[in-house]
């Protein structure tokens, strides 16, 4: 799976896009969401996990909130850090649920909607 930084990604919006097909790397993802939501672990990073690739190096730390401020920009220009409440958590890993099937129904699903958006998406495309 590739993660890419689009700073023009939706208009005058930015995006972090997550892109590929690799059902193992996505249950990676979500079986680490999941310890988010109960707390196991309070933070961690996606780009380092299995699988994922960091295009221009862009980085992406998944962390615990007392509430929901979704993408932030931690260090210009590509490391970010998606902060949300352990139930926001649980509701993204369900809607990754489509993407650790061999072949995914759905080409893209919005994970966050904030200033800097979250996506995930089966091309480099949304």
């Amino acid at each position: 799976m590739n993660l890419e930084y689009f700073p023009n990604g939706l208009g005058n919006g930015s995006l972090v896009l997550i892109y590929g097909i690799d059902p193992i790397a996505v249950s990676s993802l979500k079986e680490h969401l999941v310890a988010l939501t109960t707390k196991r672990i309070k933070r961690f990073a996606v780009h380092e996990l299995p699988g994922f690739l960091a295009v221009d190096e862009c980085r992406l730390f998944c962390s615990i909130a007392q509430r929901d401020r979704g993408v932030v920009l931690l260090e210009p220009p590509n490391t970010f850090e998606c902060r949300l409440q352990p139930s926001s958590w649980d509701n993204i890993e369900g809607l990754l649920e489509p993407f650790t099937e061999k072949d995914p129904i759905h080409g893209f699903q919005w994970l966050d909607r904030g200033n800097i958006a979250l996506m995930i998406s089966v091309r480099r495309e949304w």
